[in-house]
């Protein structure tokens, strides 16, 4: 996880930061920040290295997928991965974003 640590000099008190979740929004080179966007997902971090992805409500387009794992790859992540559910079984499919 990504951590930012804070250290009181007069009485070595410390405080972390660690993000476990976050919300990725895909949008069009020419849109304005934060509209109109085409997608949005939640991301669950689930070490430094990887993260699972839930809670969209369309799959993505390509595009969109692409965007996801050259953000998630620039922030250092090596997998995204999700689950899907077909007839009560439960399937893991995973991806890796380029970076090792």
């Amino acid at each position: 996880m990504r951590r930012c640590s804070l250290e009181k000099r007069s009485r070595q008190v410390r405080a972390d930061f660690e993000p476990l979740t976050g919300i990725i929004r895909v949008y069009k080179d020419d849109a304005a920040f934060p509209d109109p966007y085409e997608w949005n997902i939640t991301c669950v971090f689930h070490d430094r290295a990887t993260v699972e992805v839930v809670g969209a409500t369309e799959p993505p387009t390509p595009e969109a997928w692409n965007a996801l794992l050259e953000t998630m790859g620039a922030m250092g992540v090596h997998e995204v991965f999700y689950r899907r559910y077909e007839d009560g079984i439960e399937r893991i499919v995973r991806h890796k974003t380029g970076v090792e």
